[in-house]
């Protein structure tokens, strides 16, 4: 916004407001993780790992596979895919979308929410805790057996000269509304945009009370005849969702 002043009156330009697009939006909670089974003590007061999924992180990334096949089918191809800068989302990314032609976007706004006892201790993952460089976190990928290479880094988030992270990322935690202020130029009206992100970001956008479950698959729309949401959104505009599928859990003791 600029101001400018003269003899009788003051004008004021403000920025050119920014168009808005009808998108199809769906989001993807990774698989069960290390910090998933771990206590919530643990995870505020333990050294920061950047947990990895479990094994039963994995099978939940290969049904929510299958489940993609069957929702999307022959669309595939026009799926455009973001994700965390944190593991457990690539790795969820990577096994729920196989296909050798999916690039895999890694971008800023999708990390996870510190849980209370973090925010009371002042520590937070990713965010008082720095992250692996960006090789590092590849590597622990590999060990895994998952192959890494069809992750692609946005240019605003790393750091000149190198594979690491600016600590513009590491500071922010996750805010689905503002990663699509953030891309809604960089996309076209009709556009299918899957993010694959943590429990904490989904239940904030969507305003679900409970528990999101790991591998869960939503689709949020405004208009449920279309099905699509209309971006950027803005505060109080109502938007709904429907879980189309999640995979089984690990059963609870009794």
């Amino acid at each position: 916004m600029t101001r400018a002043v003269h003899d009788d009156y003051v004008m004021i330009n403000f920025p050119p407001a920014r168009p808005q697009k009808r998108i199809h939006l769906y989001l993807i909670r990774h698989g069960q993780s290390q910090s998933n089974v771990a206590s919530l003590l643990k995870k505020a007061t333990s050294p920061y790992k950047d947990p990895t999924l479990t094994r039963l992180g994995m099978e939940q990334a290969i049904e929510d596979s299958r489940a993609i096949s069957r929702c999307f089918g022959k669309i595939l191809r026009h799926l455009r895919i973001y994700t965390s800068v944190l593991v457990r989302a690539q790795e969820t990314a990577l096994l729920a979308f196989p296909q050798s032609y999916i690039r895999i976007h890694v971008s800023d706004h999708l990390k996870e929410h510190p849980n209370p006892l973090q925010k009371s201790l002042s520590r937070c993952e990713g965010e008082n805790f720095p992250l692996s460089s960006i090789e590092a976190q590849r590597e622990k990928i590999r060990r895994v057996n998952i192959n890494p290479d069809r992750l692609v880094y946005e240019e605003n988030i790393l750091k000149p000269n190198g594979l690491s992270y600016k600590n513009t990322v590491i500071c922010n935690t996750g805010s689905v509304s503002r990663f699509l202020r953030e891309h809604v130029d960089t996309w076209k009206d009709g556009e299918m945009i899957v993010l694959v992100i943590h429990g904490h970001v989904i239940r904030d956008f969507l305003g679900i009370e409970g528990n999101v479950p790991n591998g869960a698959i939503y689709e949020v729309f405004d208009d449920p005849v279309l099905r699509t949401l209309m971006v950027p959104c803005f505060p109080g505009e109502a938007i709904h969702h429907k879980r189309l599928y999640y995979p089984p859990q690990e059963e609870e003791s009794s």
